[in-house]
């Protein structure tokens, strides 16, 4: 509880009991780092983080390959939006996942901003994915499998398309002067796609989000404190990311 000892309003202080400030000396208590690595644009409910290292890719032809990565891409009528399953393995990334493979979902809106007009825009991945398989005619609402069709495909402008849409989807942090929420692209165990504010005991907003996950590092990195009571010092276990990784994406699967 929120009121109780140990809860938000009564926090634990790592501090020695105060008898008077002459046997205090200069210091007490312990502060602890947490670093903020994939705490914030990260999925509580399934620990996805988007780690995908894009800066290589700069024009046309990286898109295609890149798109054609893709292990599928389907329509599901179910949710009215297209999924792209893909393995990090795959791909360049800037971290080492601890599950890998990944179903992202095209499903909502997204908010970006326009370098140009210095404004915010909705964006809608599914809509454009949508508008471009029209043109062409190409079937996909009965689910088949896009990906042997796209791998073969030298239509740069359709490849282009696929890529924004799911980098855009990819996009879990959407703000503007009236809202910032976080909005997950991939389904958890329930069936559901995370977003901020739903569920009362989960982060209500996008800030929100990155305390709970901070706090839930400081938590993971307290208990892999290996105490030994024969030891003069405390040796601080060293979390990578990828421990963090698998921490909470193993967490959310149990």
């Amino acid at each position: 509880m929120s009121g109780g000892a140990g809860g938000i309003l009564k926090a634990y202080q790592l501090t020695d009991v105060f008898d008077s400030f002459q046997k205090l000396g200069k210091q007490t208590g312990v502060l602890f780092y947490v670093p903020a690595a994939y705490t914030s644009k990260i999925d509580p409910t399934t620990g996805f983080v988007d780690i995908f290292n894009t800066t290589n890719i700069t024009n046309a032809g990286h898109r295609s390959e890149f798109i054609k990565k893709m292990r599928c891409i389907r329509y599901n009528a179910t949710d009215m939006a297209f999924e792209f399953t893909f393995d990090y393995r795959d791909f360049s990334t800037s971290q080492t996942d601890h599950r890998n493979i990944w179903t992202i979902s095209t499903g909502g809106n997204r908010i970006k901003y326009n370098r140009k007009t210095r404004e915010n825009y909705t964006c809608n991945p599914t809509a454009d994915i949508e508008s471009a398989l029209k043109e062409r005619n190409i079937k996909y609402l009965d689910g088949s499998d896009l990906s042997v069709m796209i791998r073969s495909c030298d239509d740069v402008d359709l490849t282009n398309v696929m890529y924004y849409a799911f980098h855009d989807s990819l996009k879990m942090r959407n703000s503007d002067k009236n809202v910032d929420y976080i909005q997950s692209p991939v389904k958890n165990k329930f069936g559901k796609y995370f977003i901020t504010g739903v569920d009362k005991n989960l982060p209500i907003d996008a800030d929100a989000n990155g305390a709970y996950h901070i706090a839930l590092k400081g938590e993971y990195m307290l208990r892999s404190i290996e105490y030994d009571p024969n030891a003069k010092y405390v040796k601080m276990p060293l979390i990578t990311n990828a421990d963090w990784l698998k921490f909470v994406q193993t967490r959310a699967e149990e």
